[in-house]
């Protein structure tokens, strides 16, 4: 049984690990390119801002349930999405800057929302499976709309 749980540690810690290293290598070799031109090019804030959200629901899913590998994953990856998507801001042109803009303000928005729900519905509701059903689908709706974004600039 110890050895079992020891193991199930060593996996998680060693998926954890290359989560964590993809998750910087996929955005960080479009980042360079981005600040070495001065420009986003033909980049989308999509893709950046869209797994911000899923990261973040992805938190407020695990929180509750005492899910802490999930929660550091997905807290390193809202933090890094986070990065990305003021990065592309700094540097895209003016109708992108919109976009990008509206983005950033949905993320936030969307931020407030779960911290809102969490503490105003779910703090008197104490149904862990309303809370459960409730994060795990925004977390199933975001993850749809993450992968739908543009594949190329992930």
């Amino acid at each position: 049984m110890a050895t079992e749980k020891v193991i199930k540690s060593i996996v998680s810690l060693l998926g954890y690990g290359f989560t964590i290293v993809q998750l910087f290598a996929s955005g960080a070799i479009t980042f360079r390119q981005i600040i070495q031109q001065g420009t986003v090019g033909e980049h989308t804030c999509y893709p950046y801002g869209l797994t911000y959200l899923n990261a973040v629901a992805w938190i407020a899913y695990g929180v509750p349930m005492h899910r802490w590998v999930l929660v550091t994953i997905n807290t390193i990856t809202a933090f890094v999405e986070a990065i990305y998507s003021i990065i592309y801001l700094v540097y895209s042109n003016e109708p992108k800057r919109v976009i990008a803009s509206v983005m950033l303000l949905v993320q936030i928005i969307f931020t407030v929302v779960l911290i809102s729900l969490e503490f105003v519905v779910f703090d008197r509701d104490h149904s862990s499976q309303a809370r459960e059903k409730t994060y795990g689908l925004l977390g199933a709706f975001t993850a749809v709309f993450m992968y739908g974004s543009p594949v190329s600039d992930v």
